[in-house]
């Protein structure tokens, strides 16, 4: 397949898009029979933020509203060390989370205490409903509390697709990893989720 933009009166096009990952996977799949895919942008600077974009060929066509191209520079995020991590059965620990999401709005954290070979997961505080969960976990470090929210907890632990994922946190301010683990307790590559705390109050 054929991807061609049309230039500009000038002759000349240069463009820096970011376009939603579905929006981008859903139309490479309409228009994989297509010999040859037109797009056209619309923006109100010269990186296009903003702005929209349009496919069209083989008498189909779609449009999609572009993401800001400054993406966060989520490298710069990625720790190097970290001093401790856990690693638990990514089917128990996202139905417990689950469990106790359900007490939770959206964007309310859940609570994790590491300590003693056990996670307690917790939401809800005060005159809120609250939920709690215990599952053991094989933990490496000191005791520690940390917070997440817990639909992008869910997601980062989902998308590993192996039975088992290790969280590597370095404290419970600072971003932590999320990896999947192959059968020999090995992370397995390709696969880093950057997840970042919640900041308790205290």
């Amino acid at each position: 397949m054929t991807w061609k933009a049309e230039p500009t009166k000038s002759g000349t096009f240069t463009a820096e898009v970011l376009v939603p990952a579905k929006v981008l996977a859903a139309a490479a799949k309409a228009f994989a029979g297509v010999a040859e895919v037109e797009i056209s942008m619309t923006g109100q600077d010269e990186k296009f933020g903003g702005g929209l974009l349009g496919l069209s060929g083989g008498g189909l066509s779609t449009t999609t509203r572009l993401l800001d191209p400054q993406f966060p520079n989520f490298r710069a995020l990625m720790p190097k060390e970290f001093e401790a991590h856990a690693d638990l059965q990514a089917g128990s620990f996202l139905e417990a989370v689950k469990r106790v999401g359900l007490v939770a709005e959206r964007d309310t954290p859940v609570k994790l205490t590491f300590a003693d070979g056990q996670v307690t997961i917790e939401a809800g505080t005060g005159d809120e409903a609250h939920g709690v969960e215990v599952l053991p976990v094989k933990w490496t470090g000191e005791p520690m509390t940390i917070a997440f929210n817990h639909t992008f907890l869910l997601e980062g632990i989902a998308a590993t697709g192996s039975p088992a994922a290790r969280l590597k946190v370095v404290s419970e301010i600072r971003p932590a990893i999320v990896v999947g683990l192959a059968g020999d307790g090995e992370p397995v590559p390709g696969y880093e989720y950057l997840i970042m705390p919640i900041r308790l109050s205290s």
